[in-house]
């Protein structure tokens, strides 16, 4: 039993013909077929009635389609959220920073990145060296912006370093 599986018996269902789902998943008709007629060994049930109206679910199919349809919209929305936040247009955002995060010109990039990107959560942190110093070893990845040269650069030109914070 695997998602193609499931992809099958969705588009057979929803298309009432192996041709027809076969087309719509760009496959052909005796791949989804035989992905259907696997599924159905594996469960020891018929889940379509087949005849020269093409095919219908039966009872047991119609029964099963409610679960099927819930994997496949879970499954969409795993692979909705991975590509999401794997692209950072959802999920969180830790940045440290080793100037106040007031004022400009930091103020105008968070307000030009919250409009780009909504579903993502910034949390700012303000940092000193000590924190930020690599030397203190291990933790979580955070970006951090300035430095104590420079503490009073505009942030396009400041210096923007990956530190480790402690545990």
């Amino acid at each position: 039993m695997d998602i193609a599986g499931f992809r099958y018996l969705s588009a057979s269902a929803e298309f009432g013909s192996f041709g027809r789902a076969a087309e719509s998943l760009g496959l052909t008709a005796s791949t989804v077929s035989r992905g259907v007629g696997r599924l159905e060994d594996e469960l020891a049930l018929t889940i379509f009635e087949r005849g020269r109206f093409g095919i219908r679910l039966t009872t047991g199919g119609k029964a099963g389609m409610v679960h099927v349809r819930r994997v496949l919209a879970d499954f969409d929305a795993v692979l909705q959220a991975g590509s999401c936040n794997g692209s950072g247009q959802i999920g969180s955002i830790r940045l440290g920073v080793l100037m106040p995060p007031i004022g400009e010109p930091l103020r105008s990039l968070l307000i030009d990145w919250r409009q780009k990107h909504p579903n993502t959560e910034i949390k700012l942190h303000e940092m000193n060296e000590r924190v930020t110093d690599p030397a203190c070893g291990g933790g979580d990845r955070i970006e951090t912006v300035g430095s104590r040269a420079d503490q009073d650069c505009d942030l396009q030109a400041a210096k923007s370093n990956t530190k480790n914070l402690p545990h």
